[in-house]
């Protein structure tokens, strides 16, 4: 007995003190950096369309000093190692998400306790060390379609660095629904906007709000709610945001933001890179109901149509103007951020100094807006809204320039060339006549 305790002691003893000792690596384990990179060589040349077996075979024979089997080991070692920190990525993702999420409902329940006896906004004041003050919104977006108003949706919306969003200022194209006059109307998250029509014989007072709600991950669409019953909003020409860094959650300001271009700042407390690109803000609600309620009793408004850009409707007139009448198409100018039908149009109504090139254009026959192009069609309905690209018309020096294609009807097409037909009169009478004669009797003079 004595002696199997001993032997038993033996041999646990020697279990502690192997597994003290640092493991040794095999030799299969040990991949040089030439090997490795022919492995990751052989991997990209056969493919995973190929026979596993064959594919193996032909990867094993590419690696210098390894076989088949350990080639195997090797990728499916290195693919368990990137799938493991892949999960790890995605899981530092999600719970800097829920961080996000547990401030914004924080800040949403403190809003709504104090906003529970009047609905007026507080002047509670975040940010850094440039003091922001910041309007929590009143409207969540699962009751969006329970509010009456003109909606504002965001088209192709990304966002980067950003834990939530809202609108800061707007800049909104209106008219006066009883007049007609346009009206360029700048709103910011705690103000209205309150005036007197200034048109003559109008004397109708303006009225405009706008409720913002919050964009986020699971809310890239719905921008805010516009509540008037006395001016139309036909459309939206710049935006300016607050947003809340990603990283430290702190605020910041992107400003001056215009549609198909991205605005990018930096986080004054972590210099982490915040950056916004929107396509297109599309507008739907009550325009059709406010022109049909203006039309009560003596009073008629004077505003025929509804003037906004809706897509999947025509523009006015389908897009063409007094100054170019076969063009189908507006024109958003980068200086206003407002669509005109042409730029002597955009001098004329703006009053901008300058007229930059227009970036992006709306078709005239479905409102699509998209990036400018000379000659291209619709990227929506495929019709041809610019000049037309072939033409047998000089059209005064727009249009074709090469003679032997222009129109015979086209009086350039002769221009300054040898097969234009000229009069010969002037050889056959007058002076030139005399001449002729004169030497054709000397002639005939020498030949007696």
């Amino acid at each position: 007995p004595q002696l199997r305790k001993v032997l038993k002691w033996l041999d646990r003893r020697l279990g502690q003190e192997k597994n003290r000792c640092p493991k040794v690596q095999s030799e299969e384990d040990v991949w040089t950096l030439s090997q490795q990179q022919a492995l990751e060589k052989a991997l990209g040349e056969y493919p995973a369309s190929m026979e596993k077996k064959q594919r193996w075979i032909m990867i094993g024979k590419s690696v210098p000093g390894k076989d088949v089997k350990q080639c195997i080991n090797r990728f499916n070692k290195i693919r368990k190692q990137v799938v493991e920190q892949k999960q790890r990525q995605n899981q530092l993702l999600e719970e800097k998400l829920k961080a996000v999420a547990m401030q914004m409902q924080t800040l949403k329940t403190k809003t709504k306790l104090k906003n529970l006896s009047e609905p007026t906004h507080d002047n509670k004041t975040y940010g850094t060390e440039t003091t922001i003050k910041f309007h929590m919104p009143r409207i969540d977006e699962s009751d969006f379609d329970k509010y009456q108003g003109v909606k504002c949706l965001v088209d192709g919306l990304e966002i980067s660095g950003i834990g939530w969003a809202c609108i800061r200022n707007v800049n909104v194209q209106g008219m006066c629904i009883s007049c007609g006059l346009s009206l360029d109307i700048e709103i910011n998250e705690s103000s209205e906007y309150k005036e007197w029509c200034a048109s003559k014989g109008c004397s109708k007072l303006l009225h405009l709000k706008f409720e913002a709600l919050l964009l986020h991950n699971q809310n890239l669409s719905k921008l805010g709610i516009f509540d008037s019953s006395s001016v139309i909003v036909q459309d939206i020409a710049k935006i300016s945001m607050r947003c809340s860094c990603f990283e430290c959650a702190k605020l910041a300001v992107v400003v001056n933001l215009v549609r198909g271009k991205a605005s990018e700042t930096i986080c004054h407390d972590c210099h982490s890179r915040i950056r916004i690109l929107y396509q297109n803000i599309n507008l739907q609600g009550e325009t059709k109901q406010l022109l049909a309620s203006s039309k009560v009793g003596n009073f008629k408004s004077k505003v025929k149509r509804d003037p906004r850009i809706v897509p999947g409707n025509p523009l006015p007139n389908e897009g063409a103007c007094k100054h170019y009448r076969k063009s189908h198409r507006w024109l958003r100018f980068p200086c206003c951020g407002k669509a005109y039908p042409c730029d002597v149009c955009h001098e004329l109504e703006s009053g901008c100094d300058e007229t930059p090139w227009a970036r992006r254009q709306i078709c005239g026959y479905c409102s699509k807006e998209q990036p400018f192009s000379k000659d291209k069609p619709c990227i929506h309905c495929g019709k041809s809204i610019g000049l037309a690209k072939f033409t047998s018309h000089w059209e005064g020096g727009k249009g074709q320039r090469n003679q032997a294609k222009m129109s015979g009807k086209d009086s350039k097409k002769y221009t300054n060339s040898n097969l234009k037909t000229s009069s010969n009169k002037a050889k056959r009478v007058g002076n030139a006549k005399k001449l002729k004669d004169i030497e054709m009797k000397k002639v005939s003079d020498q030949k007696a």
